[in-house]
């Protein structure tokens, strides 16, 4: 009897890349659980999602133990790139994402940029467009609200300026490390040098937000665009950066 006989469920098995998600953190407890659950969501999961708690003193650790399958480290660091480097030292995975917290991802963004990684072998960072929007009055960003176009790879273009977010797929092998001494620039300054030992790119679509608050996400971030220097495409000319492309 059809009504009576036993059914064998079968699921679908899970999605999962070699990837590991390292967030860092600064008193953004507030945007964190949406960055935490928005990769909780992944089409494509990472096989592992650290968040570094640099010296925080809001609900940040309290948020990250909401989530059991999330690593947890604390720091007193004051440093976003120090933080960042830490991170790294703490996975081990074939692709990592650096990411902020007052960041969060579409749900296929890992899938979509993992996926370019596949039909293309050779890539050595995966890149993307994203969404600003903004946390009250927005009036102070220096962006407008809505898509950020990053544009094709270019080396010459980036060496006149950034176009590439930190919140992108890098090969692990490839990542040379965050200079901890710079204050701006920062992801400017790790893209040139992965550029710099010949790797290459793929461009997606916009596939994760970024939050515009009035608050710093880590300590050495300008209060006047709670933003960490090129991966908002700055391009002015008093960089410091010189490289040969």
């Amino acid at each position: 009897d059809p009504m009576t006989s036993t059914r064998r469920l079968t699921m679908k098995p899970e999605k999962k890349a070699d990837i590991a998600v390292i967030v860092t953190c600064h008193n953004y407890g507030r945007y964190l659980r949406q960055c935490l659950q928005s990769i909780e969501s992944q089409v494509l999961k990472p096989a592992s999602v650290l968040v570094v708690d640099d010296a925080s003193t809001d609900e940040t650790e309290a948020v990250v133990r909401q989530f059991p399958e999330v690593d947890y480290r604390r720091v007193e660091f004051l440093n976003g790139n120090r933080s960042r480097n830490f991170g790294f030292t703490q996975v081990t995975a074939e692709w990592v994402v650096f990411f902020d917290a007052d960041n969060y991802m579409a749900p296929e963004f890992l899938d979509v940029l993992h996926g370019a990684s596949r039909v293309r072998p050779g890539l050595d960072f995966v890149y993307c467009d994203r969404i600003n929007f903004t946390d009250g009055d927005g009036s102070w960003h220096p962006e407008p609200e809505g898509v950020w176009r990053s544009g094709p790879f270019q080396p010459d273009r980036l060496r006149q300026g950034n176009y590439v977010d930190l919140a992108s797929l890098l090969r692990a092998g490839c990542f040379p490390g965050f200079d901890e001494s710079l204050r701006r620039y920062q992801d400017w300054d790790l893209w040139l040098n992965v550029v710099l030992r010949q790797g290459v790119d793929a461009m997606c679509h916009s596939l994760f937000f970024s939050i515009g608050s009035t608050v710093p996400i880590s300590a050495e971030r300008s209060p006047t665009t709670g933003r960490s220097g090129p991966s908002d495409g700055n391009t002015d000319s008093d960089s410091t950066l010189n490289y040969r492309l």
